[in-house]
């Protein structure tokens, strides 16, 4: 009888803690739910990401019609280039 008094005491004092909230526990509550509302939006997006790159991969894309990429070459690449006599007349740089 004496432990259900007590048990019912605790039960009120929990009520009466939850029903007088403290502002900054509201907002840090607040917060918690936004970052976790935000990492679930920014999991589904790097699913798709995912999802988008594995299909890239395995759709097997062709080079077909880019551009070839143009290697620079640096000043002394050119000057071994040029030393050991590889050096075309009409490719000469300014």
């Amino acid at each position: 009888m004496v432990e259900e008094e007590q048990k019912e005491e605790v039960v009120e004092e929990k009520e009466e803690v939850q029903a007088t909230s403290n502002p900054t526990i509201d907002a840090a509550n607040a917060a918690a739910k936004r970052t976790e509302e935000a990492a679930a939006k920014l999991q589904a997006q790097l699913d798709r990401q995912e999802a988008i790159e594995a299909q890239r991969i395995l759709g097997g894309g062709t080079e077909a019609g880019t551009a070839p990429v143009k290697k620079e070459e640096t000043p002394a690449e050119y000057a071994k280039r040029l030393v050991s006599g590889d050096l075309k007349e009409n490719e000469g740089k300014l």
